[in-house]
């Protein structure tokens, strides 16, 4: 029911891509999110993925259906095993403070903007992802829809972050995410 994935092409002529993704049962103000990140004047590419909250899965539709929704390409998707495709295929992620999306989109040195976080768990992952420079907090929808504005106006505004994050190195497997984090605490 989703569309195929298809691979992002680095020409002028494809539209900037956003990732919408929490975890897999949160994404907490989702459809707001949505509605606000469809006032975008630029034609977008949207993937959405509200995981197992059929709620926000319904009411992501319906939003899909509205005039608002007619200048993006936007894809509603639920509970999605292809996370890492997603991520691979898109210019910048918008998420929660969770760790496993922030650090599946670092290992593939994508830049978060990250609008949300569950206190005091994930303040962790915020402070990290903004101590390091890797991507951006934004709580505010208004703000974050200028922020956009500026980011697709301007994609040179995600290198400074790309290149910190290559440069931190993180990969997607599990014993070099402890052997990175390891590092990071005994270095501080």
């Amino acid at each position: 029911f989703n569309a195929i994935i298809q691979p992002k092409v680095n020409n002028n002529n494809q539209p900037f891509s956003i990732l919408i993704l929490g975890g897999g049962s949160s994404l907490p103000k989702g459809a707001q999110l949505l509605s606000k990140i469809l006032e975008l004047k630029e034609k977008t590419i949207i993937n959405l993925v509200c995981g197992r909250n059929q709620n926000l899965y319904k009411q992501c539709l319906e939003i899909k259906n509205t005039p608002s929704a007619s200048n993006h390409i936007l894809n509603i998707w639920a509970f999605t095993d292809t996370i890492p495709d997603l991520i691979s295929n898109c210019d910048v992620i918008v998420t929660k403070g969770g760790p496993a999306v922030i650090f599946e989109s670092l290992s593939q040195i994508k830049p978060v903007i990250i609008y949300d976080y569950i206190k005091p768990q994930e303040k962790g992952n915020v402070d990290f992802v903004l101590n390091n420079g890797f991507g951006i907090f934004e709580p505010d929808f208004d703000r974050l829809l200028g922020l956009l504005t500026k980011i697709i106006t301007n994609p040179n505004i995600l290198e400074g972050y790309k290149i910190k994050i290559k440069q931190a190195n993180i990969k997607s497997d599990e014993q070099a995410l402890i052997n990175f984090l390891e590092n990071q605490f005994t270095s501080n």
